[in-house]
């Protein structure tokens, strides 16, 4: 099996649903993607009856649109079983009886992504698991802040690497369910995991800042007083306009880049903040 889902039906309603009404919505409901002042419904089975029952009893929700789109095209790719330096990712989904291994050192990775976009193969992540496996094998991290953790991947690949203390985050409520979810696949238990907003996380303390995000947030992240305080960081998700601002505002600061790749136009961000408060 490749895929847990073969057609998504999705429910587009203006208005946000509070946690609690999503237990009412029956044993095929896979999730609630919230954009601004609106949400997606999940189902695995046309559930219009539900969908109709439950809007007649909040009136401050209203049904805009409805779709039918297979699982693929809505994450844009397929999960599939993939390798990046000594990680292994696969989904609880993949028969990986037949599975040859050939690389001693693999720590593998459960990651299910359900319907939060990010399969772990995007170059960005790519790129960021290259330069989390470098930091966490060369420096000396005990603790990492991830901010915008989509699926979990980078904060789950970085408590199975050895790091002590993970703070996962994301604004988005269904990401956090989604990360929760992937921590227990891996049986972890030094991730926290939360939902918020990015720049109110930056004091907290961190040897690593990780953060594979949207420019407009970068860009607010980099000016605190938090950012100078995490050793070491990793940067994604910016293009070249972008990474070129968000260079000229850390180079303001004592900081060292270990490393700047680019990767089909997206740029990945790898430094060392001199005055940082965690030391080797």
């Amino acid at each position: 099996m490749t895929k847990p889902y073969d057609l998504l039906y999705i429910y587009y309603i203006e208005g946000k649903l509070d946690y609690k009404d999503e237990l009412t919505l029956g044993s095929s409901f896979i999730g609630n993607w919230e954009d601004g002042g609106f949400s997606f419904l999940f189902f695995q089975i046309k559930s219009d009856e539900i969908v109709e029952g439950f809007l007649n009893e909040h009136s401050d929700l209203t049904l805009v649109d409805k779709y039918e789109m297979s699982y693929s095209d809505w994450l844009g790719d397929i999960p599939v079983p993939f390798s990046v330096g000594n990680y292994f990712v696969s989904a609880p989904f993949h028969d990986l009886k037949n599975k040859i291994d050939t690389n001693k050192n693999e720590i593998r990775v459960q990651l299910d992504p359900g319907v939060v976009f990010g399969t772990g193969r995007h170059p960005t992540t790519y790129n960021c698991l290259e330069l989390l496996e470098d930091a966490l094998t060369n420096k000396k991290i005990d603790s990492m802040l991830d901010i915008g953790t989509g699926t979990g991947l980078l904060a789950v690949c970085g408590a199975l690497s050895g790091c002590k203390r993970v703070i996962a985050m994301d604004f988005n409520f269904l990401a956090t369910k989604t990360t929760l979810k992937n921590t227990k696949l891996n049986n972890l238990d030094n991730v926290l995991v939360t939902r918020g907003c990015g720049i109110n996380f930056m004091e907290y303390e961190a040897d690593l800042l990780v953060a594979n995000i949207h420019y407009d947030i970068m860009k607010k992240l980099v000016i605190t007083e938090g950012f100078t305080q995490k050793r070491y960081f990793i940067l994604s998700g910016i293009f070249k306009s972008q990474a070129d601002k968000i260079m000229n505002i850390i180079q303001s600061k004592d900081v060292n880049i270990i490393d700047h790749r680019i990767d089909n136009e997206w740029h990945t961000i790898y430094g060392e903040n001199i005055k940082g408060t965690s030391k080797d």
